[in-house]
């Protein structure tokens, strides 16, 4: 998990909700954009990734017992572009989890350039024939799809500004050569929606790395949602002052 996502549901007292169940798979996780030797790269969450290996255990933050999966990617040498993925998601018993992501310029001379990371998600509140009552909507940095009928909310966000965003059809969400940014569109709906935010770091050197922390949360309406973020948005940074006490 981390990578991409396949499957997230809800659960509060009037049941389980689907958000996420088998989504058009390129619009769903990381993506990354970077120049390496004057070649463009466009790397999607479905690509060439070889898992390194993967740790699942618990972390003591603040005191609290919290279960968190670590997965080591290397993007496949073969591709001409020497990168290294590490993803940390952690679980509380809450509705919102925190997923950290660090990525290494693994070769020892090359700088990648122009170096954008984007965090797309294809959600189906209630399930693909829901679409009718399916909303997206930008508001202050947090990017969030919602359900008109049962008022359920779900979106992400990341304690880094994020350059761009979009909210869109899962076919109009889209990266590609001619197409590198991010629309700035704040509203869709009602229809089979989809949401990206867009960060714009630089230059990368080599055996340097990027951090990228992502808050992903849910809530029975509006007012819970923000909450719910606010406290997953508090334990990020709980884990980063844990993380940096240690390290």
């Amino acid at each position: 998990m981390g990578l991409d996502i396949a499957r997230i549901t809800y659960v509060d007292d009037t049941g389980e909700h689907r958000l996420l169940d088998n989504p058009l798979k390129r619009v769903n996780g990381l993506w990354i954009k970077c120049n390496m030797n004057n070649s463009q790269k466009i790397i999607k969450s479905c690509d060439y990734w070889e898992i390194v290996d993967t740790t699942a255990s618990f972390a003591e933050i603040s005191g609290h017992r919290i279960r968190y999966r670590e997965t080591h990617l290397q993007y496949d040498p073969l591709r001409n572009i020497s990168l290294s993925l590490n993803i940390c998601v952690y679980f509380p018993k809450q509705p919102f989890f925190v997923l950290d992501y660090m990525i290494k310029n693994t070769s020892k001379n090359s700088s990648l350039t122009d170096v954008s990371l984007y965090w797309l998600i294809d959600l189906d509140i209630e399930g693909k024939e829901s679409y009718k009552d399916n909303f997206a909507r930008y508001d202050d940095d947090i990017i969030y799809q919602y359900h008109s009928r049962s008022n359920v909310h779900a979106g992400f966000c990341s304690t880094i500004k994020s350059s761009r965003y979009e909210c869109n059809s899962p076919y109009g969400l889209r990266i590609k050569s001619h197409h590198l940014n991010l629309g700035n569109i704040n509203f869709r709906g009602p229809d089979d929606c989809s949401i990206g935010l867009q960060w714009d770091f630089g230059q990368l050197s080599p055996q340097k790395t990027i951090n990228l922390p992502v808050v992903f949360a849910a809530g029975m309406d509006k007012t819970h949602f923000h909450s719910n973020m606010e406290q997953g948005i508090a334990l990020l940074n709980k884990i980063k002052n844990t993380n940096d006490s240690t390290s």
